[in-house]
């Protein structure tokens, strides 16, 4: 029933209870976290080549590990800098491993030469202007590499925190901006209803007051004058 395997004895009688036995081999996927862009590659400046960084771990025999579609498996235990040379040697000059170090399957995508710097493979591309970021995967297995597993998992979670709060932190700014932007279209919006619902009569009126006060103010100066000039005649 379902995964349960019933044994029936073949005569009648009791029977010794068989003994079960068995083992887990553990095997954790990695992602691509691990490629980084250095430089995106321009088609319009010349000499400007994409360059990806691959960062490595160690394998162990059985462990695999697969770039752009290229899988290294290993049949010995491999440091990060050996992986990393394997792998520049094979994109670069297509040179296999020996048989005792491991072996590789499938077929690199293509358009990159690689160099090894300790555990880091550099990816340059070929020719100028952009390429597609590579894939990055490893498959590691058993309960040696548990620790290891459980690091790169925790790294993984501690990433998506970070982006996590990132992401949180750009959304309270986008809200804040639009609060400002919507501010602004209000006030916008009563300007421009101020401009084109004019009073007309009451801008009239208060015009025609403006010239009532101007029509006094020139007689004040008016007689402000003849006053002064009275007073000036007093000395000639």
């Amino acid at each position: 029933l379902g995964r349960v395997l019933t044994l029936t004895g073949q005569n009648f009688g009791p029977m010794g209870t068989v003994s079960v036995d068995g083992s887990v081999t553990a095997r954790v996927a990695l992602s691509s976290s691990n490629v980084t862009t250095q430089a995106a590659g321009s088609n319009g400046v010349l000499g400007v080549r994409a360059v990806q960084t691959v960062t490595l771990y160690d394998l162990n025999a059985g462990d695999s590990a697969t770039i752009g579609g290229l899988t290294l498996t290993a049949n010995t235990n491999l440091t990060p800098s050996e992986v990393a040379s394997l792998f520049a040697s094979k994109i670069t000059a297509g040179r296999e491993p020996g048989s005792n170090l491991g072996a590789f399957s499938g077929t690199f995508v293509g358009g990159f030469t690689g160099v090894s710097t300790g555990s880091t493979l550099t990816l340059t591309g070929t020719s100028y202007g952009p390429m597609a970021t590579v894939t990055a995967s490893q498959m590691v297995s058993g309960q040696a590499n548990a620790p290891k597993a459980i690091a790169l998992i925790n790294q993984f979670i501690s990433q998506i925190s970070s982006t996590q709060a990132s992401l949180s932190a750009a959304s309270t700014d986008l809200n804040s901006a639009l609060d400002k932007s919507t501010k602004l279209v209000t006030s916008s919006q009563k300007t421009v209803d101020d401009i084109q619902n004019i009073d007309l009569t009451a801008l009239q009126a208060s015009l025609q007051a403006l010239s009532t006060q101007q029509s006094l103010d020139f007689q004040v100066i008016s007689q402000m004058n003849n006053a002064a000039s009275s007073l000036l005649a007093i000395f000639r």
